[in-house]
């Protein structure tokens, strides 16, 4: 039944393909949308929550902007392949809301702490040594 699929699958392998079968359900630019006006009302709520009197809401968010971090890292190399990958900006457009909006950064971040735990001491050593290059490249010490 699906043996049509192999006769247009190089087809839609190309990145500029247009036959619609690795561009999504709605569509790559409505939802490469969707993302970014998610991101933007997350934002927006990270606003509220900076802003108001308990800090439960601010770790929260917090969270989900470590979480997102991460995922944004591997997003960068994930871009080799993702107008391959059918479906791609529709499950990151899901993603981002369970992430933000049902607690799934909670249980993300539960994930990635203690790689992050592991080599914090590390990352903090290069980023002290990163800051005083840059501090002294600024001052015209190199």
């Amino acid at each position: 039944k699906l043996q049509f699929l192999y006769l247009i699958a190089p087809l839609t392998l190309h990145p500029t393909s247009t036959m619609g079968l690795f561009t999504g359900l709605i569509g790559k630019y409505p939802a490469e949308f969707l993302c970014k006006a998610t991101l933007l009302l997350c934002g927006w709520k990270s606003f509220k929550a900076i802003e108001s009197a308990g800090s439960a809401d601010d770790t929260q968010w917090l969270t989900f902007w470590t979480v997102i971090s991460a995922m944004q890292f591997g997003e960068f190399w994930l871009d080799l392949f993702r107008n391959m990958l059918p479906y791609y900006n529709e499950g990151k457009f899901v993603a981002l809301v369970w992430l933000g909006f049902f607690r799934g950064a909670n249980t993300c971040y539960k994930m990635i702490r203690p790689y992050m735990k592991q080599y914090e001491g590390d990352v903090d050593k290069v980023l002290e040594e990163a800051k005083a290059k840059a501090e002294g490249a600024a001052k015209g010490k190199f």
